[in-house]
This record gives structure tokens, C-alpha cells and sequence, in this order.
């Protein structure tokens, strides 16, 4: 963020569908994928399989860690991205049309994932 500032960054994730998964070796696609130290790992290498944590739990760390504040955060993961895409006129709830809600509870200073609803 210190090159592009807060106005032309977004926070993402490349969440892997082992995402969450408990410590172990898994199978996918044909390769066995460590999850080991909270991160995905092609099995015996030191190689990324991708990210194990969520877009909520970077932001729940960030925020805990003071790298921007909750309300930066929600920024870089909502009207950015928006705005990147050409879809800021689009972030309006719509009657009659579903979709995920996140909620984040504010906890000392750090924003904590408090539900979803799909």
C-alpha cells in the first residue's frame, strides 16, 4: 500500500478449497497438499499450494495488527475491488435478490468475523 496508496489497493485472497482444513495431507487434484503452520504446502516442499486463510481472517489479522484500520480494511475488501471491477454502482443490497452478508464485530481496535449469512 506504500506504493499504490489506500485509494488503488484491495485486499484478496487466493483461498484454497482446503481453506481451514485441520493440520494433515490431502489429495487434490492428484497432488498431495500438506497443510502444516497454518499454510497449504505441496507435500515435503517448502512451496506454496496456495492460501489456507481466509479474506476474513486477513482482515481480522491486519486490523489486530494495526496495518490499517477496520474501516480501511472493509474498504480494501469491498468498495476498491468495486471500483477496480466498474461495479461501485452495484454494491446496494437489491429486494428479492440473495447473496452473502458478512458481519464484523469491532473488538479492540481489530475487526473479529461475527457471521455469514448466505
Amino acid at each position: 500500500m506504500r506504493a499504490k496508496g489506500l485509494e488503488r489497493s484491495v485486499f484478496t485472497s487466493d483461498l484454497v478449497a482446503l481453506g481451514g482444513s485441520p493440520d494433515g495431507v490431502y489429495t487434490v487434484d492428484g497432488q498431495e497438499v500438506e497443510i502444516r503452520q497454518g499454510g497449504a504446502f505441496l507435500k515435503g516442499t517448502p512451496y506454496l499450494y496456495g492460501a489456507w486463510a481466509s479474506l476474513a481472517l486477513g482482515i481480522e489479522r491486519a486490523t489486530a495488527a494495526a496495518v490499517v484500520s477496520p474501516s480501511d480494511a472493509l474498504r480494501l475488501t469491498s468498495l476498491n475491488p468495486a471500483r477496480l471491477l466498474a461495479l461501485e454502482d452495484n454494491l446496494e443490497p437489491v429486494p428479492g435478490k440473495s447473496g452473502p452478508f458478512v458481519f464484523f464485530r469491532e473488538q479492540a481496535g481489530a475487526l473479529r468475523l461475527a457471521g455469514i449469512i448466505d
